[in-house]
């Protein structure tokens, strides 16, 4: 997410009503990185949900839990939210590999959502400098910005 909306075509317009599209502070970095990689674990979840037969794309859903999983696991072991910490419940509770349940896997996918709406209402960036070393920095883009 930080990458995405930080890099090639920024996304920052709204924070001043269109004058500007100045890059984002690092607190606000810190929080997209943490809500885009929570964010990809709900929707992954949801993917592997939708999965209706075994195959490639059943495969490749799962594969993306477990990395979005381990992802948000090493970033609650940096900052300790309780946030995080129900979203690694919620996902906890699902195992990739077997057979989707769309209901269990959807409620899960829910919860994760009611929780990284509770990070964000709870933090700011400010308190998340231990991140700073995984937020990507510097300019890796692919053409000039807006």
């Amino acid at each position: 997410l930080v990458s995405w909306s930080q890099g090639e075509v920024r996304h920052n317009l709204f924070w001043s009503n269109g004058e500007t599209n100045k890059e984002i502070t690092p607190e606000r970095k810190r929080l997209l990185f943490v809500v885009g990689h929570a964010t990809d674990l709900e929707f992954s979840l949801r993917a592997l949900a939708k999965s209706t037969e075994s195959g490639t794309f059943r495969s490749a859903m799962a594969d993306r839990v477990k990395n979005a999983m381990a992802e948000v696991k090493n970033i609650n072991a940096k900052i300790n939210s309780p946030e995080l910490a129900s979203v690694i419940s919620a996902a906890g509770s699902i195992d990739p590999a077997a057979a989707p349940d769309a209901g269990k896997i959807s409620a899960a996918a829910d919860k994760i959502q009611s929780a990284v709406a509770a990070f964000t209402k709870a933090n700011d960036g400010s308190k998340l400098a231990a991140l700073d070393a995984l937020v990507p920095q510097g300019d890796g883009h692919y053409s000039e910005k807006y």
